[in-house]
């Protein structure tokens, strides 16, 4: 499968969240705010959002800060613990939770990988924005400051362990327009999403999937 773990954790995955601001004159630029700014920003936006459409570009940085691999798609969540990252380019590929299992479907390769939405998945970026645990619980809000147009909001996971080290959310009033990850080898994942809305009327169909026959499907259990 072309790097499902890549796509999720990015995806779906403190001095390293300073890699997210770019360089030391972007620093200087920004305004800090208190912390509380960024903590009702990120309440608002997890209370009153309970469905979500948008397009997505998502980027992936190396470490020196190179562009590595870019692809798009769309997004579809719906509260609780459902989403759909659907990858259209370069080439197909769907991550999608149900609410109990997650699938990762990759029809090139005629393999579908499922296992369930367990506590480990539960503190990843994806099922956070989905509702799949409490904002405190899982993260620390360590910085907030305005940037670049966008009000960023700078968490780090408690929980040691995790598949990143540092998660950026940007907001523009209480729209989602980005989110950044630097995983635990340094490398950036940048995720810019466009044609956003809000509360759109999303039916529980667009978060199943029925494996065609053909498909070879791996159950992670």
């Amino acid at each position: 499968m072309k790097s499902f773990a890549s796509h999720f954790y990015r995806a779906c995955a403190c001095l390293g969240m300073l890699l997210l601001l770019g360089t030391a004159s972007t620093l200087a630029n920004a305004q800090e705010l208190p912390v509380e700014v960024g903590r009702e920003r990120l309440q608002n936006f997890l209370e009153n959002v309970n469905t979500l459409s948008a397009q997505f570009t998502q980027t992936m940085f190396s470490a020196e800060g190179d562009s590595q691999q870019s692809s798009s798609g769309e997004l579809l969540l719906k509260r609780p613990n459902r989403f759909r990252w659907d990858y259209q380019l370069p080439f197909p590929q769907l991550v999608l939770a149900d609410g109990e299992n997650l699938w990762s479907v990759d029809p090139d390769l005629e393999q579908a990988v499922v296992r369930k939405l367990d506590d480990s998945l539960a503190a990843s970026p994806a099922v956070l924005l989905s509702g799949g645990r409490d904002l405190e619980e899982v993260f620390t809000i360590e910085l907030v400051k305005r940037d670049e147009g966008l009000l960023k909001v700078y968490l780090a996971p408690r929980e040691a362990g995790s598949d990143f080290q540092a998660l950026c959310l940007g907001f523009i009033d209480d729209r989602l327009v980005r989110l950044e990850l630097v995983d635990n080898l340094d490398q950036v994942t940048r995720i810019g999403f466009s044609e956003v809305v809000l509360n759109p009327d999303l039916d529980d169909a667009s978060f199943q999937y029925v494996p065609p026959e053909g498909m070879d499907v791996i159950n992670q259990g």
